[in-house]
């Protein structure tokens, strides 16, 4: 296997995000079940429930997070979804344990949505009081919202460390396809001619020519946890999915780019915990190489997601 190999998951979203920082619970029990559990909006909307959701699935810009993280500094401030007008709120400003956070519209000034972040564990105290963002009841699940208690800087439920996006949003690669098995020929995902319509097929990795004199290897993706488009590296084309038609065996093509265009909208992310890649539509319906058949020009086709990463008609590696 190659060093500049790496794992990663596409799915294929209606929006693109950018950088962020992403605030992910120390609590054990997210490791524990194989996943990685961060700070969420529920939805892009006031009132909306602020919760835990594995930030290794669904839409990244629902957890990316415009904060200061460092230096540390008692200053109060906002947490803000990244891109949006909307903030890390308590309900009704109740100071009390047990109150559920939200997203509100941000408003300069409201102590409803003031934090001082001031350990590097992540804990985030509501300014002017003894509460904290909690993960209620230590509960890992997809969806628990979160709320305010008493701080205790030992309590793993308090702790949300960041981890900041990569700042570049996008990464040029090959997408090998197939089995992980050397030696063999080396296929990638390729576009057969570089004008709208043209085949998304298989082609060889290292001498694309032979198969597609004008055919290309070399696209352009989101990093993982962003979404976007993938682009052929002149960035005119796009990965796109035939009249956006998601029933099983319908085919991709190459098409001008357009971000508003959600057939050609795609997520990278880490599939834990087997690290294999997919490329997907919604977390459900995945590009796949029709009937296993790994050779130059075979058909490239839309079907059901193997959630378990062991497909190898489904498994591509991104290396650059």
């Amino acid at each position: 296997m190659r060093s500049t190999s790496t794992f990663l998951t596409l799915s294929a979203l209606v929006a693109l995000v950018s950088a962020g920082v992403q605030l992910e619970s120390n609590n054990i029990g997210f490791p524990n079940k194989g996943t990685q559990g961060c700070i969420a909006a529920s939805s892009k909307s006031a009132g909306a429930p602020l919760v835990i959701h594995d930030c290794n699935t669904g839409d990244a810009s629902n957890y990316d997070w415009d904060i200061v993280e460092f230096p540390l500094d008692p200053t109060p401030q906002q947490i803000k979804l990244f891109g949006q007008d909307l903030c890390v709120d308590v309900t009704n400003g109740a100071n009390n344990d047990g109150t559920k956070l939200q997203l509100w519209t941000c408003t300069p000034g409201n102590t409803n949505q003031l934090w001082s972040h001031t350990s590097s564990l992540g804990i985030w105290q509501w300014a002017g009081t003894n509460k904290c963002i909690d993960l209620t009841d230590g509960n890992v699940n997809d969806g628990n919202q979160l709320q305010v208690w008493t701080c205790d800087s030992s309590n793993m439920n308090q702790q949300f460390p960041g981890r900041t996006v990569g700042d570049t949003q996008s990464v040029t690669v090959t997408l090998e396809g197939g089995p992980d098995i050397s030696p063999k020929p080396r296929l990638c995902l390729a576009a057969a001619e570089n004008y709208d319509g043209a085949r998304i097929t298989l082609a060889p990795c290292d001498d694309v020519k032979s198969a597609f004199g004008n055919g290309n290897v070399t696209w352009v993706v989101p990093r993982a946890n962003l979404a976007g488009l993938i682009s052929t590296f002149d960035g005119t084309k796009c990965l796109d999915l035939f009249n956006g038609d998601t029933t099983n065996g319908n085919r991709f093509q190459l098409w001008t780019c357009d971000a508003s265009n959600p057939n050609q909208i795609w997520k990278v992310e880490s599939l834990i915990p087997k690290g294999r890649a997919t490329i997907d539509r919604d977390g459900n319906k995945c590009v796949d190489i029709k009937d296993g058949n790994f050779v130059p020009g075979a058909d490239l086709q839309i079907w059901d997601c193997d959630a378990s990463g062991n497909n190898l008609n489904q498994r591509w590696i991104a290396v650059q």
